[in-house]
């Protein structure tokens, strides 16, 4: 008799449970900014290269570096909009098509990829 008690009671404990945690979810759900990605690659030929360049993304703030040879640099949380990226290489490197490039996140283009070449002497 005891045992059949016991099932009633936690059967009754578990079909209450359901509406106390639904109604702590309130309000409005709210929504994620959409954020793009941005994949840059970097390829270094020549002699002093250095270990790594460093990497930044203007006006989002983000920064990081990035391996000199065959490095890779990824960034998923890119706010829509235009953005500068900027590749620091030394005096003595150099980026063909420049250390500077422009890139646009919208809705409609959620990835961006692009490559640097660097030479150094």
């Amino acid at each position: 008799m005891k045992q059949r008690q016991m099932r009633r009671a936690w059967l009754g404990i578990l079909l209450a449970l359901p509406p106390i945690f639904s109604g702590c979810a309130t309000g409005a759900v709210r929504q994620v900014p959409d954020r793009g990605k941005l994949t840059v690659g970097v390829t270094t030929t020549g002699r002093p290269t250095p270990a790594s360049f460093h990497l930044t993304i203007e006006p989002a703030g983000i920064s990081g570096d990035v391996k000199a040879d065959a490095g890779v640099f990824i960034n998923d949380h890119l706010p829509d909009g235009e953005h500068v990226v900027r590749l620091a290489v030394p005096p003595n490197c150099r980026a063909d098509a420049g250390t500077e490039r422009k890139i646009t996140i919208s809705p409609q283009r959620r990835n961006a990829v692009l490559r640097f070449e660097v030479r150094c002497s």
